[in-house]
């Protein structure tokens, strides 16, 4: 698998190489940024053609993680990848009345990810993530029932402790991070179940909260250090009289929002 990657990140580089170069001067460019001035020895054109030289490449694939070796005494080049990269995790839930019980660190990797539940629409999987005795964080039925939610997002922080019942299957997907978009007003993101970090899944500002339909459940904005700026019930007013069908909120930076028994919500910029 490594070998593979490593030839196929050496083709990407090389293909790169030739797409990128233009007459003089000559700028290379990897995913929009010029890297030119950051080479020690530049691109070339030789005989009419772009040529990249090995100290250059050197320095792209140190640029891109990727490790690259020169062995003069046996003319090779070793190039290679750190891997790290978690596959999705499946645990299998076969009881309502006793707990499976995970430790994050143990039985899975720290990290953020997607749960879903492959069940059967008279199924469910419960899930319940305790970090400590004064620290309940979420708690969520996994299926196609009316009260259940399909998947629900969070950070699985190390020692943390995952209590799984039901009937059914649960796949943890890690989430690679992306970038954030630019919201204009009236634009809209759709988060679902789950704890959601503001400035890494959604933009600061201000928003409209609408729920997803058909749903009723807890909407909590708290502080970094865990101080609640908002706790509503969000939902159908149909479903629970005591629910708000729409709020206004201002989001900061590094603040939490957790999205309880609801299958989601828009976020609408304001």
């Amino acid at each position: 698998m490594k070998k593979f990657l490593a030839v196929l990140i050496c083709g990407v580089i090389f293909a790169a190489s030739i797409t990128v170069f233009a007459a003089d001067p000559i700028r290379l460019v990897i995913n929009g940024v010029d890297v030119t001035d950051d080479l020690d020895v530049k691109p070339q054109v030789v005989d009419g053609e772009p040529k990249l030289p090995l100290t250059a490449l050197a320095q792209i694939a140190e640029l891109l993680g990727v490790e690259f070796t020169w062995n003069g005494d046996t003319a090779t080049l070793d190039i290679s990848m750190a891997m790290n990269i978690i596959e999705p995790i499946t645990f299998f839930v076969s009881s309502y009345r006793q707990d499976s019980i995970y430790i994050v660190g143990e039985d899975i990797p720290a990290g953020r990810y997607v749960i879903t539940a492959i069940t059967t629409t008279t199924t469910s999987c419960n899930i319940q993530l305790v970090r400590d005795m004064l620290d309940f964080s979420l708690f969520a039925s996994l299926g196609f029932g009316e009260r259940d939610v399909p998947n629900f997002t969070v950070d699985l922080i190390e020692g943390c402790e995952i209590r799984l019942s039901g009937l059914g299957t649960v796949v943890f997907t890690p989430i690679i991070s992306s970038s954030l978009p630019t919201l204009s007003p009236y634009q809209c993101i759709p988060l679902s179940t789950g704890q959601w970090v503001v400035g890494v899944d959604i933009p600061a500002g201000s928003y409209n909260v609408v729920p997803f339909s058909g749903y009723v459940g807890r909407f909590v904005v708290r502080s970094k250090i865990g101080r609640y700026m908002v706790d509503e019930i969000l939902g159908d007013r149909q479903l629970d009289r005591s629910a708000k069908e729409n709020l206004q909120v201002n989001l900061v930076d590094e603040q939490i929002i957790e999205i309880v028994n609801l299958s989601g919500a828009y976020f609408i910029a304001r």
